[in-house]
């Protein structure tokens, strides 16, 4: 009875997570008192995510240190900004990032995004963070964005070619 009852809430939840796909409704994010709706990505935030993940270095760090917490002391400090890769993720890249002059120099930089990034950075735990951003990667239907640079790059990698053919003629 208490694995029908299992699978039967299982079904359900696949069902309602397939319904809030197909209808693009947003998640909900709680940080602090505040409620964020967070909208399914845009092109713009996907790529406005990958070059903030692609700024952190390669960090050498121990999976099975004698010492967890002075390797979690140690390490840290490279892993600064999850908080603003969430930000972006809740605002979404058109929300996120405005341009704005400064002596002449033009400035792509979001007050909104660093005000957002700030208090996700000193209200929330690092497992809190973690399991939004879990949470969120989730929705983000990455696999058909995934689908398309792969497919480009074999329609790249298939035109035809000037120069000389299989049997070495033009």
């Amino acid at each position: 009875m208490e694995d029908n009852k299992k699978a039967q809430n299982t079904a359900q939840n696949v069902e309602e997570r397939a319904a809030d796909a197909i209808l693009q409704k947003p998640i909900e994010v709680r940080i602090g008192k505040k409620t964020y709706q967070v909208p399914r990505p845009t092109l713009a935030t996907i790529i406005e995510v990958s070059a903030m993940i692609a700024e952190y270095k390669d960090v050498e760090y121990d999976e099975t240190p004698d010492d967890p917490v002075s390797e979690v002391l140690r390490v840290a400090r490279h892993f600064d900004g999850m908080e603003r890769i969430l930000a972006m993720i809740i605002l979404g890249a058109k929300a996120a990032r405005k341009e704005y002059k400064i002596f002449g120099f033009t400035v792509c930089r979001s007050r909104r995004l660093d005000k957002l990034a700030r208090v996700i950075k000193e209200t929330l735990t690092p497992k809190d963070i973690t399991e939004m951003l879990i949470k969120v990667f989730g929705t983000m239907d990455v696999a058909f964005f995934l689908v398309s640079i792969t497919s480009l790059h074999r329609v790249n990698h298939l035109k035809a070619t000037k120069g000389t053919t299989a049997s070495g003629r033009p």
